[in-house]
């Protein structure tokens, strides 16, 4: 029904009301009709009682009835008859018992009545024959007797007919009997027969008064009756009718009311939707829901609605698209896009522009539609006058306009805009420019930039090279040219091939090259090429240049000249690894040479000898002549003791008048004895000094040797040294061999070990903490954390004792974390007492090899989160981190991620550590104390320190010196540029407990406040490491 059309449901709807019209009138008429009857009913019985009482007026009282009241009482019968079938036709519906009793009565009556007929017709024929009989003359009889006898019969007959007694017809017939004549006798006995048939019928006709009488008093009982119940029916059927006709009534109104709620609902249902519609499309909600309709013309007509809507969205739509077009042309355009219009009044305004102006010019749309004056107060003075003639020079001759110009807006920088338009002129004589405008400032600042950079570019001090992606050359600056004598046309027939040297693999070169196309970088030192001269080195700096769609385009490469520095780190480096006077190898490298020996020795076998010499008397010889004769006299041992050595053994001065030598591939012992004899005699020889006076001194010499034991160089230092003493101890100028107790000192140290891994155990170590001070402001800045054997037997043992034993052994792991776990206990518990400092740990090569330290150390850190990570300074040997420069500086930096700072100990003491300084990511270095401690007096040890402290600040580090002994010791430093330091001359290790009073108490020397306020006095400050 969903589907049916409009018309169909008002067709349907119509039917429907005709129908109940239809059943309406009917039920009206049905109920006439029942009126009706009731009516006719009603006047049945009351005619059946009419009648019933006319025929119980009229019934015969006498058989002698005329033929016409016969005929009359007939047809009363019959009428009587036909209103009984009426009322009997009707008597069911309104008394069950009345129809059978009607019924019954009826016929009987119908009976009675056809009896009575015939009776009624034989009464008359027998009643005719009878007065005939009776009143006709009497028969002639033959005897008076006879005569007498007759007349008598028909007294007797006469009498029959009026009393009707049957005695009287007994009489007859026994006086019949009397009579002999045959003839007479058959007369009167006819007429005898005929009274007798008479009798019968009457007696029929008495019968049916008899039972007409009864009938006719209970036909009119029972017509009263059904009259009666006719009434009671008619009251009780009028209230059924009437209800009925009421219900019916309500029904109709009912289905009238529903088809008319049905229509006003989807009347409204319509309504509803179209003004859901309506109002949706007026909000602008086109994809609005339609409510649900039926599939008709309504129905289709919002269906329609919603075409309409669809079609104004997508219309919307479009012309959105075109505004969010515009707007997003109008967006990314270099500024907005306007309408600008000179009245003829000679104001300006601008009739259109975009939402950019607001960011060109700092005002609204809307605050510019009518005047242009907001806009021309923020350009700026210098400008605005110019600016409006070009305007007016545009609108005279309509020739196209452009600016350029700067703007003031209230809190922002002074900024620079481009503008341009086409004019028009309106039909009330005004001009009207189309036109764009943009910020410019920073195509202004780029071509200043620009030009700035051509002016960089020409006059950098590096020299600058910029190559396309395939390696061709298409710029160089004036001082690449100074650099290389290299000028653009040589550089383009050849390209980067004349910068190449042999003094590089080729491997190199590759590497290069590897690094600039995959991670487009490359930094390092290369030996560059150069016209006509020798090459020269320099810090060469590669990185790529990419376009806008990410494609390499360009190379550009920096030449930094580091001649300068390459002959200063190669000075540094020599004075860090040989004696300022003599020019032999130092400490440093003295220990370095020794290991490779070792290593050769284990590797080939053989027999090496480590030498340890002393001079004696030179001490008087210095204190007596002076330091240059002292000097002179060192330098000519030198020259002696490498005349007596082959080329790869080694001579070193290892400190004042001490030498040691590494002598290689020794035949046995007897020769090393000879070696050391032949070395003891040289230097007895006299020596001529510069006053050409003769100077006689001797040595004392100790040896050791070595088979490929598992011994370390120091150890052999020490046994040489230990028999050189041996020597001095049995006379001087004189020679010692340390060859024995090696296997009884392993053992001892195995023995050592187990005894030192139970002591931690045992909870037997402590530590000692060191103050390190900032001498330039008199701060403390933090402590060293040292280990102690608080030994049950031997006391308080210093390191040196026990932990040579444990070096390179597993348990240096777990003492290593006991100390940081202490070290940051300690460091938690100063912190929560208000004392902030911070903390250095020595970390053993083992320990910092050791796999997961980094991680290790993260748990360190989290057990004491209330520490700051960079309170922690983790010290390790420089030597170790020149073992393996890669692994190492991969653990620093990872143990920088927690914020922890590292420094490198002992500086100075590792062979080749300037080379690898840079790799390493320390953040302080620190200066061995054997060269502070001899700073004073020794100028190679000060030159190391000052080298140092330089190289430092070079390289942005931290630079402290340990071994700091006077107050001297301080001063010194601070003028090399150095102010942390610490060592015996400011406070020896204490136990925890008193590091807080001593930090409390701690004055820094005065002679160290006086040297920082000179500084300040004059202008500078003390140089500073970084």
């Amino acid at each position: 029904m969903s589907s049916w059309s409009v018309s169909g449901k008002v067709a349907m709807l119509f039917a429907i009301l005709l129908a109940l019209t239809a059943l309406m009138i009917g039920f009206t008429a049905w109920q006439t009709a029942s009126v009706n009857a009731i009516f006719q009913r009603s006047g049945d019985v009351h005619r059946l009682l009419a009648q019933l009482r006319t025929l119980q007026a009229t019934k015969p009282h006498d058989v002698a009835l005329s033929a016409t009241e016969a005929e009359h009482y007939q047809a009363l019968l019959a009428e009587l008859g036909q209103s009984l079938q009426a009322v009997e036709a009707f008597a069911a519906d309104v008394s069950p018992d009345l129809q059978g009793g009607l019924a019954r009565f009826y016929s009987r009556l119908s009976h009675y009545g056809n009896a009575f007929t015939e009776t009624l017709t034989r009464y008359r024929t027998d009643a005719a024959y009878a007065r005939d009989q009776l009143f006709a003359e009497p028969p002639a009889a033959a005897t008076p007797a006879e005569g007498q006898l007759v007349e008598g019969l028909i007294l007797h007959l006469a009498e029959f007919y009026l009393q009707r007694d049957l005695t009287t017809l007994d009489q007859a017939r026994t006086d019949l009997a009397h009579l002999t004549d045959a003839r007479l006798r058959e007369q009167m006995a006819a007429r005898i027969d005929a009274a007798e048939a008479n009798y019968i019928a009457w007696l029929g006709i008495l019968e049916h008064k008899e039972f007409l009488d009864s009938g006719l008093v209970w036909l009119i009982d029972l017509g009263e009756r059904l009259l009666a119940d006719l009434d009671t029916h008619s009251y009780k059927l009028y209230p059924h009718l009437l209800r009925g006709q009421m219900l019916w009534l309500l029904a109709f109104g009912l289905a009238v009311a529903l088809m008319g709620f049905a229509a006003v609902r989807y009347a409204r249902r319509f309504l509803a939707a179209q003004t859901h519609a309506v109002t949706a499309i007026e909000q602008g909600r086109f994809d609005y829901e339609p409510l649900p309709l039926p599939d008709d013309e309504l129905g289709r007509l919002g269906q329609f609605l919603k075409r309409v809507a669809l079609g104004l969205r997508d219309s919307r739509k479009q012309l959105e698209e075109r505004d969010a077009l515009l707007r997003k042309l109008s967006s990314n355009v270099p500024g907005f896009i306007y309408q600008f219009q000179l009245h003829p009044d000679g104001h300006f305004s601008f009739p259109y522009a975009s939402d950019g102006i607001e960011r060109i010019y700092g005002v609204l749309p809307e605050q510019v539609l009518e005047t242009a004056q907001p806009v021309l107060d923020v350009i700026h003075t210098g400008d605005i006058d110019r600016l409006i003639a070009g305007i007016q020079d545009s609108a005279r001759d309509l020739s196209f306009w452009q600016d350029r110009y700067r703007v003031q807006i209230p809190g922002r920088a002074l900024g620079w805009r481009d503008a341009q338009a086409k004019p028009e002129r309106l039909a009330d004589g005004s001009v009207l420019w189309h036109g764009y405008i943009w910020d410019s400032s920073e195509r202004v600042g780029a071509e200043e930039r620009q030009r700035l950079a051509g002016r960089v570019f020409a006059s950098a001090r590096e020299g600058i090279l910029i190559t396309d992606c395939r390696g061709r050359v298409v710029s160089l600056n004036p001082t690449f040219t100074e650099l290389t004598g290299w000028r653009e046309s040589q550089m383009s027939r050849r390209g980067l091939r004349r910068l190449k040297t042999d003094r590089h693999p080729r491997t190199l070169y590759r590497s290069l090259h590897r690094s600039l196309t995959s991670k487009g970088h490359w930094k390092g030192e290369l030996w560059v090429a150069r016209d006509r001269r020798e090459p020269f080195p320099a810090l060469v700096a590669a990185s790529e240049v990419r376009d806008d769609d990410d494609a390499v385009t360009h190379y550009v490469f920096l030449f930094d000249d580091i001649s300068h520095i390459k002959e200063q780190q190669r000075r540094l480096e020599y004075l860090a690894h040989h004696d300022a006077v003599t020019q032999l190898p130092n400490r440093v490298l003295f220990a370095d040479r020794l290991e490779q020996a070792m290593a050769r020795t284990r590797r080939n076998g053989g027999l090496l000898l480590v030498a340890y010499l002393d001079l004696d008397e030179f001490k008087q010889v210095n204190d007596s002549r002076g330091d240059k004769i002292g000097d002179c006299l060192l330098v000519e041992v030198a020259r002696r003791l490498a005349s007596l050595v082959r080329d790869d053994d080694t001579v070193a001065r290892i400190g004042g008048d001490e030498f040691a030598l590494v002598l290689n591939e020794q035949d046995d012992i007897n020769a090393c004895r000879e070696c050391m004899s032949r070395l003891r005699e040289a230097l007895a020889r006299p020596y001529l000094s510069s006053d050409a006076k003769a100077v006689h001194i001797s040595a004392s010499i100790g040896g050791t040797l070595f088979r490929g034991e598992p011994v370390t160089g120091d150890e052999l230092v020490r046994q040489a040294d230990q028999a050189m003493y041996r020597a001095k101890e049995l006379g001087r100028n004189r020679v010692e061999l340390f060859e024995h107790g090696r296997v009884r000192a392993h053992s001892d140290r195995e023995n050592s070990l187990t005894r030192i891994e139970r002591a931690l155990d045992q909870q037997e170590f402590v530590l000692y903490y060191q103050p390190k001070v900032d001498m330039h402001v008199g701060r403390v800045v933090g402590v060293e954390a040292l280990i102690r054997w608080q030994h049950p037997q031997r006391g308080l043992v210093p390191p040196g004792d026990f932990l040579p034993v444990i070096e390179g052994s597993e348990f240096t792991v777990p003492l290593g974390d006991w100390v940081l776990e202490s070290a940051l206990k300690q460091l938690e518990t100063w912190h929560a007492a208000g004392l902030h400092l911070g903390v250095s740990v020595n970390i053993s090569p083992t320990h910092l090899q050791a796999p997961g330290f980094a991680e290790h150390l993260g748990e360190h850190l989290a057990r004491h989160a209330r520490i700051p990570p960079q309170c922690l300074e983790l010290e390790i040997l420089e030597s170790t981190a020149l073992d393996d420069v890669g692994y190492v500086s991969a653990v620093i930096t990872d143990c920088h991620d927690y914020g922890v700072r590292f420094a490198l100990d002992d500086f100075g003491t590792g062979f080749s550590s300037l080379a690898y300084l840079k790799g390493v990511p320390a953040d302080v270095l620190k200066i061995d104390q054997s060269f502070v401690r001899d700073m004073l007096t020794d100028r190679s040890d000060l030159a190391i320190v000052e080298a140092v402290i330089s190289l430092g600040r070079s390289f942005g580090k931290q630079v402290i010196a340990e071994g700091v002994e006077t107050p001297e010791h301080g001063l010194a430093l601070l003028h090399a540029g150095c102010q942390l330091a610490q060592g015996y001359g400011i406070a020896r290790p204490m136990p925890a407990a008193a590091v807080a009073d001593w930090v409390a108490r701690f004055q820094p020397d005065a002679r160290w406040l006086e040297a920082v306020a000179d500084h300040l006095e004059h202008g500078d400050r003390p140089p500073r490491a970084a």
